[in-house]
């Protein structure tokens, strides 16, 4: 069986089961953040749901601040390497949506408008955090706006352009799994990748910005992953 297929395969089994009567939303969290682990220590387990969100969402401010600078990313979780075409294709796309929507999401990304936890010494004494951490109350107001959606939406899109299972581990400080890659490291990231630009949106009752239909969203990369097998 190829690895487009055995991925095909994998992917259907996963996100379709996702959507049987009856399964409730907080299995698919548990089933896809099951798919990763922390290390620390001798401690392996897998993220929590909090931990993932303060991640992309801390990493979506950051990089609308750098676009902002016209600074390119080059550490943390926004780095990539500009030999990455792809990479840089999202990257304009990103700013042209940003300044197209500046004073929205240049207001939404302020370290200041964030969690409690967040900006403290940028907080005036007036200005008081809505909420005490990355809950689903202040996820789901950080998303309220569609163009802040859809600049994540470029964002996540970002994020994948280069999908190389340890590339995104370093990113990403997650393991997927325990020795050498292979193909199964690529079908987890990529349900992740489904998980945050869809199902994360989804499960705080707002709709996910989706250029194209949901069936064909994995399509690209596979098209990417079948030609880079010639």
């Amino acid at each position: 069986m190829t690895l487009v297929k055995s991925m095909t395969k994998y992917l259907a089994t996963h996100l379709k089961s996702f959507h049987k009567r009856g399964v409730k939303r907080v299995t698919l969290e548990k089933r896809i953040l099951g798919l990763f682990f922390t290390k620390k220590n001798i401690k392996i387990k897998p993220p929590k749901k909090e931990y993932l969100r303060c991640k992309v969402i801390r990493g979506h401010k950051r990089i609308n601040r750098q676009i902002q600078r016209s600074t390119a990313p080059v550490r943390t979780l926004n780095k990539c390497a500009e030999s990455n075409t792809f990479s840089m294709v999202i990257w304009e796309v990103m700013k042209k949506h940003y300044f197209s929507n500046e004073g929205e999401l240049e207001l939404v990304s302020k370290t200041e408008s964030g969690p409690k936890t967040d900006g403290r010494s940028k907080r005036t004494a007036k200005e008081q955090a809505s909420q005490n951490s990355y809950n689903s109350l202040f996820c789901r107001e950080y998303f309220q706006s569609a163009a802040v959606r859809q600049s994540f939406f470029y964002y996540v899109e970002y994020l994948f352009s280069y999908l190389n299972p340890e590339d995104l581990c370093e990113k990403f400080d997650l393991r997927c799994c325990k020795n050498e890659h292979d193909g199964k490291c690529i079908q987890k990231w990529l349900i992740l990748k489904k998980y945050l630009s869809y199902h994360m949106i989804e499960d705080l009752g707002l709709e996910p910005y989706l250029p194209i239909q949901e069936e064909d969203y994995f399509l690209p990369m596979l098209m990417d992953l079948e030609n880079s097998d010639d």
